[in-house]
């Protein structure tokens, strides 16, 4: 006997995702919206869970069903853009905020920057009687946390922003979430950064390091080392591409892993395995010992002449 099996309905979940992704890039490239695909996935990720979840309950049931999760699906999506950028008009306008610190007599400095979404840009340049200057746009519900001691001639400080709830897309303000900070260029500095989500531009050129720790998140990150100095860098990659710029003054001992991606190095560095090194390393006063360790996307160490 031939029983004949009523087919389930296809799942909708992967093909609503990949329209409704291809329709957000398609507007970002025609300048419809501004916006960053992965600080988008990071804002988004919450409502590819609940997608799912129709799709699972009503979406594979029968044609009723897949016709109800097909109209929640695209209703998710269309919520998410409204939310994002019509909404975000109505809601209180994220803040700015302006940073300065005395350098308060210290003679080094240890600092650490850490964000959680944002487009960072962080140079040399502060006054010399200023540790740190510039401003940061926080997102509508975001707050900034900054901390500062002097210890035995050592200044410590800090500055981080947290929300202590959902950051919503703002789509049509492209300056949330903007740091701009300008460090001195002379004191001694161990600085530690943490980009989060979003790009980061570090052009650290100017700076005088003690030491470097910078660990990217998600998104694509253009790092300039000193151009003088003797100190350790280490560059830890999330998802994203990774730039690392390497003046020509600054003798070099490069490792890189790549993670899930590929290493492309450009100079006229010593390649024994993954290690890559300025042939006058070993004599030179200016000298880094630099070890980036990707995660998911491409990392390009680029030599470059001083700007």
């Amino acid at each position: 006997m031939v029983t004949n099996m009523e087919k389930k309905p296809a799942s909708l979940f992967g093909p609503i995702v990949l329209v409704g992704l291809g329709l957000l890039l398609l507007l970002s490239n025609f300048g419809i919206l501004n916006l960053n695909l992965w600080e988008l996935l990071f804002r988004f990720w919450p409502l590819f869970l609940v997608a799912a979840g129709l799709d699972l309950l009503l979406g594979r049931r029968a044609n009723n069903g897949a016709l109800v999760a097909l109209v929640l699906l695209v209703g998710l999506v269309i919520g998410g853009i409204w939310l994002g950028y019509v909404q975000s008009n109505t809601f209180e306008a994220g803040t700015g905020e302006t940073v300065r610190q005395a350098l308060a007599g210290a003679q080094r400095a240890e600092i650490e920057i850490e964000s959680s979404i944002s487009q960072m840009q962080i140079t040399g340049g502060a006054p010399s009687t200023q540790l740190v200057e510039g401003s940061v746009a926080l997102h509508n519900n975001e707050e900034l946390q900054k901390e500062f001691k002097v210890e035995e001639g050592v200044a410590h400080y800090t500055i981080k922003s947290n929300s202590p709830s959902f950051i919503l897309p703002s789509f049509g303000r492209s300056e949330d979430g903007v740091w701009d900070l300008r460090l001195n260029a002379t004191t001694p500095i161990a600085l530690s950064i943490s980009t989060g989500v979003g790009s980061a531009a570090l052009d650290l050129e100017l700076l005088t390091l003690t030491n470097l720790s910078v660990s990217t998140g998600v998104g694509e990150a253009e790092i300039t080392l000193p151009a003088q100095g003797d100190f350790d860098a280490t560059i830890e990659g999330g998802v994203g591409a990774i730039v690392v710029l390497v003046p020509a003054t600054l003798a070099a001992q490069i490792t890189a892993n790549a993670g899930i991606g590929n290493v492309t190095v450009e100079g006229d560095y010593i390649h024994r395995g993954d290690e890559y090194t300025s042939p006058n390393f070993d004599a030179a006063a200016d000298h880094v010992i630099l070890t980036v360790d990707g995660g998911v996307g491409p990392i390009t160490i680029r030599q470059i002449s001083k700007r």
